[in-house]
């Protein structure tokens, strides 16, 4: 029997708003967040819903609190959740980045998968981290339905992997997930089936999304 994954990216962040490299420094919901927060839990109050997992980050527990207090259930934690370690450029302005480090920042650009950030983490290591705590909430919760909190580029590795088969062929064909959305995918027998991804509808005009020009121009 599968298991049903509700994948779910935190609402905006005030990093977000910043447009900062947030990775593990840890910020909190922005007024518009916390509505999206709300929305989305109204959205999901009457989801079967058997367990929820997050990101140990404020902005992603934040985020399905709500959900977690409307179904009677504990948020469990896993740093393996967590956004990509940004190192030197962890909560520093994107515009920032790309003036100081510029040779890394177009790196990045050209060759996200593969490119180290200073003193950081490769996308192909969240990658790695990612999609094996998955795969192991997945296999302790067979046959029913979970729900999952993490962030953007931890999302972007996932889904790049169990939809395009490699993270260097899916990077530049996946775009980021908006806040607070949605996406559906069901795990059986070690293999994912998407259902249907980034469902944000549900927000109508407070929906928000990354700027996609750090990761292409």
């Amino acid at each position: 029997m599968a298991t049903r994954i509700l994948l779910v990216r935190h609402a905006q962040s005030q990093g977000n708003i910043a447009e900062a490299f947030v990775g593990h420094t840890d910020i909190p919901l922005s007024p518009l967040g916390e509505k999206q927060a709300k929305m989305l839990t109204e959205y999901l109050k009457d989801q079967k819903i058997d367990a929820i997992y997050s990101s140990d980050l404020s902005r992603a527990v934040e985020t399905i609190k709500g959900i977690a207090q409307t179904h009677n259930l504990t948020i469990n934690t896993n740093q393996a959740l967590r956004e990509v370690y940004a190192g030197d450029w962890e909560n520093v302005m994107l515009s920032i980045i790309f003036k100081d480090y510029p040779k890394e920042a177009e790196d990045w650009v050209s060759n996200a998968p593969n490119t180290q950030i200073p003193n950081g983490e490769k996308i192909s290591e969240l990658a790695t981290r990612v999609v094996n705590a998955v795969n192991e909430i997945a296999k302790q919760n067979d046959g029913k339905t979970i729900l999952i909190a993490s962030h953007a580029n931890s999302i972007r590795a996932f889904e790049s992997i169990i939809l395009e088969g490699s993270l260097q062929d899916g990077w530049y064909k996946i775009n980021y997930v908006s806040n607070a959305s949605v996406s559906i995918y069901d795990y059986n027998n070690g293999k994912y089936s998407l259902v249907k991804r980034n469902i944000d509808d549900f927000m109508g005009e407070h929906i928000t999304r990354l700027k996609e020009e750090f990761i292409k121009r």
